[in-house]
């Protein structure tokens, strides 16, 4: 059985949404509206099936630095 998280980050203000599948803490699926800076991140997770399960909910926080994860 697999373990799937979706997450979404919604900042209204900014008219900016985030949406990330995780499946197993790999990202499988990811949607962005507005700029957020995250599509060449979000991208390049996608590709390189980096695990993330250690980081939880707290894949789209911004106090995170994604770009770590994959350099």
């Amino acid at each position: 059985m697999k373990n799937v998280l979706i997450l979404f980050r919604l900042c209204p203000s900014q008219n900016e949404y985030a949406k990330v599948i995780l499946m197993d803490g790999r990202v499988v699926g990811a949607l962005i509206i507005g700029d957020i800076d995250l599509e060449e991140v979000l991208e390049s997770l996608l590709i390189s099936n980096i695990d993330l399960s250690f980081l939880s909910t707290r894949v789209l926080d911004p106090e995170i630095d994604l770009e770590d994860y994959f350099d």
